[in-house]
């Protein structure tokens, strides 16, 4: 584990060398294999995930079939959503090949909070953008697909 991988995360990439210290300190490195399932949807899990090598698919069960709803890269993080709002996750995330993932545990980073919270209100506000953009995406691609299914009616 070194500050080089926690560089590549975007709501790390402008924290210095003591910052990003502190929390490897609170990682736990995980490597996958190929077709591993990191997240089950509708298990219950409290950790944030970021991505230092591979390609992750996420999917959500629904009836008759699966919805793939993303891929998620090298630089990326994901399980946001439990972490800050623990209870069954919304989707599953699968391996589609080998890779190493960090895991920072929800009670180990608000310990590092109270420890540090210059650091911790840095570390929210560049994951706070990262997530409304994502939601911003996602409002964008429901906005069409409405629009689309409007017209086939």
């Amino acid at each position: 584990m070194d500050v080089a991988n926690l560089k590549q995360i975007s709501f790390f990439s402008s924290l210095n060398t003591d910052e990003l210290n502190s929390i490897l300190k609170i990682t736990h490195e995980l490597p996958f294999q190929k077709d591993q399932e990191i997240i089950q949807q509708g298990r219950t899990h409290a950790s944030l995930f970021l991505v230092l090598e591979g390609v992750l698919h996420v999917n959500r069960k629904a009836e008759p079939s699966n919805v793939y709803l993303g891929r998620i890269e090298t630089g990326s993080f994901f399980g946001e959503i439990s972490f800050f709002d623990p209870g069954p996750a919304s989707a599953s995330v699968r391996a589609m090949g080998g890779g190493r993932l960090y895991e920072i545990r929800r009670e180990d980073f608000f310990k590092l909070i109270e420890q540090q919270p210059a650091l911790g209100c840095k570390i929210l506000t560049r994951m706070m953008h990262e997530m409304a953009n994502r939601l911003r995406r996602v409002d964008q691609r429901l906005g069409t697909s409405v629009f689309w299914e409007s017209l086939t009616k």
